[in-house]
């Protein structure tokens, strides 16, 4: 009986406040009129864009869009004339410290291949993509000359320095300038993404001890054929591979993985294979970020133990060239260190056999990876100097006149620029870019 008279009690509270208190979302202008009223018109939405005057009367008001308040903002294009193109016959001596720019031609290839994500974003704030033309490149340059005519066991660089010492653009540059004098250039600028585990891997078969990498195959493939089309549909294969029968293209052979991904690593065998063996074109190989293929991978075998490079098809393959064990009939293999990314740092077995003193102690109870030592045997430095004064004019002029400084230039400017960035050309161009 309590509980009885416990719920009637609450549901005469409920009712009570019912009958106080109302909830609607519907606003009052939408509501249908009351009886006897008449239906109110509906009011007309204010526009953002105009104000009343001081009559009554509306007055419009001036209105841009973001791209016109940007360039207002900016100003005119800088003028870039002063800049000439980069073209083979301008890399001599007399060039050193001079800016160049590339055209959308030199730059085509990036579009299949990518850049490393520093210079994406240098190049982005750049009218035209442009840079000042080193020591360290035309000592690469002179190499590549030499390599033109000769087997690519022979020249077998590393470019190496500080971080900040501008290494991949000089590797790019050696890039362009191979492509511009007639070389096949196989340019992988990322190359930790071929031990990053970010694809998919096969186990190896009874007869071999190399993991598969089908989908790496194809896509490395693809983007050599692409950047290469104009002299790989000149150059015909020597026999079949998969469905591609001899005597067609190199082209063909290096697109037909796009369409059958199964055949890719046995068509990626062959393409190295033909290269080794064609002498129409010199053969460049050029790797950014060296030091991911002397270090063990994140890719993982059945135990969950870590794979080295050397067990993968890809890497492998690359490291073959870069030893020297197979080499192109005529060529170079061109490759640069990098502090990125963090992870994956110069191991102190690489600097050893780059003539170089490891950063770091080493543990002389700590046993050297065999293959890693014989994978980096006859590698040659080439040392990324400190910025000359000749290079850092160079780019304190290109930076003054492309991106204009609130500072006037001067003597004075560039003396105390060039001393406080020690030789560094990263710190040397952060420090103008801040003055912006």
């Amino acid at each position: 009986m309590a509980q009885m008279a416990h719920m009637a009690q609450r549901s005469a509270r409920n009712t009570l406040f019912t009958g106080v208190r109302q909830f609607t979302s519907t606003p009052s202008i939408h509501l249908p009129p009351k009886k006897g009223q008449k239906a109110q018109p509906p009011r007309k939405a204010s526009n953002s864009f105009t104000k009343k005057n001081k009559g009554g009367g509306k007055m419009k008001t001036e209105t841009h869009t973001n791209t016109a308040r940007y360039e207002k903002l900016q100003g005119p294009q800088p003028d870039l004339s002063f800049m000439s193109d980069f073209l083979p016959e301008r890399l001599t001596q007399s060039s050193l410290g001079s800016p160049l720019k590339f055209t959308k031609n030199d730059l085509s290839f990036i579009k299949h291949t990518g850049i490393p994500p520093t210079l994406a974003r240098e190049f982005d704030a750049q009218t035209q993509p442009h840079a000042v033309i080193r020591a360290s490149t035309l000592k690469s340059i002179d190499y590549l000359d030499k390599a033109a005519n000769s087997p690519s066991k022979d020249t077998r660089l590393v470019l190496h320095g500080d971080a900040g010492s501008g290494r991949s653009i000089s590797l790019l540059q050696s890039v362009v300038y191979a492509q511009q004098s007639g070389y096949l250039v196989i340019y992988i600028p990322n190359s930790q993404h071929l031990v990053d585990s970010s694809y998919d891997y096969l186990p190896p078969s009874q007869s071999n001890s190399i993991w598969s990498q089908p989908a790496l195959s194809a896509s490395l493939l693809r983007s050599f054929a692409e950047s290469n089309k104009d002299k790989l549909v000149n150059v015909k294969i020597s026999q079949d591979y998969a469905q591609v029968k001899k005597d067609d293209s190199l082209y063909n052979l290096c697109m037909h993985p796009s369409k059958s991904e199964q055949s890719a690593v046995e068509v990626f065998e062959g393409v190295f294979a033909e290269l080794n063996k064609q002498s129409t074109y010199p053969t460049l190989l050029a790797i950014d970020s060296l030091q991911a293929l002397y270090q063990p991978t994140l890719y993982r075998d059945q135990h969950f133990n870590k794979l080295q490079p050397y067990q993968l098809s890809v890497t492998a393959k690359l490291l073959e060239l870069i030893s020297g064990r197979q080499q192109f009939s005529k060529g170079a293999i061109v490759a640069a260190t990098s502090s990125t990314p963090t992870s994956m740092q110069i191991p102190p077995l690489l600097l050893a056999q780059l003539g170089l003193q490891p950063q770091k102690p080493v543990n002389p109870f700590h046993k050297w990876n065999v293959n890693h030592l014989n994978n980096s045997q006859g590698l040659k430095l080439v040392e990324m100097n400190k910025l000359s004064f000749a290079e850092a004019v160079g780019v304190f002029e290109s930076l003054g006149k492309t991106l204009g400084l609130s500072y006037p230039m001067s003597d004075e400017l560039l003396l105390s620029k060039f001393t406080e960035a020690g030789g560094s050309p990263k710190a040397f161009t952060t420090s103008l870019r801040n003055m912006l």
